[in-house]
This record gives C-alpha cells, sequence and structure tokens, in this order.
C-alpha cells in the first residue's frame, strides 16, 4: 500500500491515512524483525535447527498476514480487496510450507 501511494489518484489519497499509516508501518517492521531474530535465536539455542527454520519460514507470513489485516483500517474500501487478496495468497503460501514441513520431516 506505501509503494503505490505515489500513483494513487487524489481522491484515494484523501480516503487513506497516511499520517496514521507511517508509523504503524515502521513500528511493525522494526517489532518484526526485533522479533524474529530474538525468537530465532533462542528457538535455534533451545532446540534444533530444523524448529528455528519452522519458525522462520512461518513466522514472518503469520506477521504479515495480521499487517495487511491491521492496514486495512487506513485504507478506503476500493483499496480492501487488494489486500484481502494478498491475505488469501499469504494463507495458501503459509498452507504450503506447512504440507512441505509436515511430509518431508522436521
Amino acid at each position: 500500500i506505501l509503494a503505490g501511494y505515489n500513483t494513487m489518484s487524489n481522491n484515494e489519497r484523501e480516503k487513506f491515512d497516511i499520517e496514521a499509516y507511517v508509523p504503524f508501518f515502521k513500528n511493525f517492521h522494526i517489532k518484526l524483525g526485533a522479533s524474529i531474530i530474538f525468537f530465532g535465536s533462542v528457538i535455534l539455542y533451545f532446540f534444533n535447527e530444523r524448529i528455528a527454520i519452522f519458525f522462520v519460514a512461518c513466522y514472518p507470513i503469520l506477521a504479515y498476514i495480521y499487517f495487511i489485516w491491521a492496514g486495512l483500517k487506513y485504507s478506503s474500501r476500493t483499496n480492501q480487496l487488494g489486500s484481502k487478496i494478498c491475505i488469501a495468497v499469504l494463507v495458501l503460501t503459509l498452507a504450503l510450507i506447512l504440507i512441505l514441513f509436515f511430509k518431508y520431516g522436521f
């Protein structure tokens, strides 16, 4: 959404709360990066490499599903269809990753 802001029409820009979205965007990505490093390291230390890989593969997808869903409140109704399609693609991707992990083992 943020990358497409400059290509939006003036009417769409008026319906998008960019002043509230940018801090939300920044805080989400800082917390995502810090939590991947922290929890990935803890899981690697206390468990094993395969579980850490599983975490690093699945956690960002789950986080981005939340991010897109929570970001819907900043945009107009016209932009929400694309966001919902992105969520569906991420859920499908997560399901395929889970199938691969469980089929070929941890």
